[in-house]
């Protein structure tokens, strides 16, 4: 597969996901609150306005993120705006379960829905980095 298919399946799969998230927070914010596999309920009471208001930055991240899968010039940009979202909310998490609001199992709950996003991305964006630090030094050769 070639580097141009690799990232926008990334950022298809990406927008996929984040797409359906965004779709049960606004159509079903009790649903979503109820059985997310994170067990929301333990970070406090059920704000249905809230959850709407989080299912749009889903819808957001959906919607950078297809504009990235079809347009290479958006990659660098988007990821930047997604690490905006992404790691200030693992750290929300992380501080919310070190002081004692949720129990110490959450650190590891929350490790595929919450700690990895940001991780990825930046991982995403060394890689795109030096992508295209390569692609510019050939095209300098030639």
């Amino acid at each position: 597969m070639s580097d141009r298919r690799r990232w926008s399946a990334f950022f298809s799969l990406l927008a996929l996901g984040n797409l359906v998230n965004g779709i049960w927070m606004l159509v079903s914010p009790w649903h979503w609150y109820e059985n997310l596999p994170g067990r929301v309920p333990d970070f406090g009471p059920m704000n249905e306005h809230f959850v709407r208001d989080i299912g749009c930055v889903s819808m957001l991240v959906a919607t950078l993120s297809l504009r990235a899968a079809l347009d290479a010039s958006w990659r660098d940009k988007t990821l930047f705006v997604l690490q905006l979202w992404f790691a200030p909310h693992a750290f929300v998490h992380l501080f919310d379960t070190l002081r004692g609001l949720v129990a110490p199992e959450h650190l590891f709950m929350d490790l595929p829905l919450v700690y990895a996003p940001p991780a990825m991305i930046g991982l995403m964006q060394l890689l795109l980095r030096r992508e295209t630090s390569r692609a510019t030094a050939l095209a300098g050769a030639s």
